[in-house]
């Protein structure tokens, strides 16, 4: 079962490697045209009450 886990964990790991430094080339041209995305106020507020929420947890968990 180990060995299987390693195997499946160093082929992902290549996987994201190989992503990784195909996109390098792409990844040095600069261009002078850049969209920049911003989260919604919604998505910020989701992330910090999550966030919030398992600080919570594990308060609660040590406090125990």
């Amino acid at each position: 079962m180990r060995n299987r886990l390693t195997e499946r964990l160093q082929l992902a790991l290549l996987s994201i490697l190989a992503t990784v430094f195909a996109a390098a080339p792409a990844a040095a041209q600069t261009f002078d045209d850049v969209a920049v995305t911003v989260p919604e106020p919604g998505t910020l507020v989701l992330l910090t009450t999550g966030a919030a929420a398992l600080a919570g947890f594990g308060w609660l968990r040590r406090r125990k």
